[in-house]
């Protein structure tokens, strides 16, 4: 079965923060910037605009607006000039032809 490992001559589920890694023989926690929510799944990226920096995590938190998830999805980093984020848990949009907007800002004007 899937994402489980064995117990004596019975298979598992994983539990919550871990996955079998494909080995069917025991569970490992979740690497930072990934998460498994529930027993049996598997790690799986953080969403675009949430981030994890625990190992085992059992989900992700959302950035704050003016801010988006860095590649890793471990941790939370200002837009850069020029673009914007309104909204918690989005991603960094470049900001409208004709409006500007500093680093770690939350609209264009």
């Amino acid at each position: 079965s899937r994402n489980t490992y064995p117990i004596s001559a019975k298979c598992v589920p994983c539990p919550e923060g871990t996955d079998n890694q494909g080995g069917y023989t025991n569970c490992t926690q979740c690497a930072p910037g990934t998460f498994s929510s529930s027993s049996g799944g598997t790690c799986t990226p953080c969403y675009e605009g949430y981030v994890t920096n625990e190992v085992g995590s059992k989900g992700c938190k959302a950035c704050n607006p003016g801010e988006q998830a860095n590649a890793l999805r471990t941790q939370c980093t200002q837009c850069d000039a020029g673009f914007f984020n309104p909204d918690q848990g989005q991603g960094c949009k470049p900001c409208p032809l004709g409006h500007a907007s500093g680093k770690g800002a939350s609209l264009c004007i």
